[in-house]
């Protein structure tokens, strides 16, 4: 996803009045950090395509925390609302 269809989406996503204020944030979360994630994994390739172990490590740590940091997020989701069901379905 480009930097432009990421804030197409997160557009709709803010403009969607079906949601509430809480899925809208949930919903952004999860496509940034997607986001973020998959532009890793391609750095990642493309590394490890050239021979460049230092750089595969380096995105393999970011995207690594993005992956705590998703966690952290559910948790907290799931203190404050009460529910047991996991919001991110990987």
């Amino acid at each position: 996803m480009n930097e432009s269809s990421g804030l197409n989406q997160l557009d709709h996503i803010k403009r969607n009045t079906d949601l509430t204020e809480l899925e809208k944030i949930v919903q952004a979360f999860d496509l940034v950090t997607k986001t973020a994630i998959s532009y890793s994994t391609h750095e990642i390739e493309i590394a490890l395509a050239l021979g460049d172990k230092e750089t595969a490590v380096k995105e393999r740590i970011k995207s690594g925390g993005i992956h705590i940091s998703r966690g952290m997020f559910e948790y907290c989701y799931r203190e404050i609302t009460g529910s047991r069901e996991a919001i991110w379905h990987e």
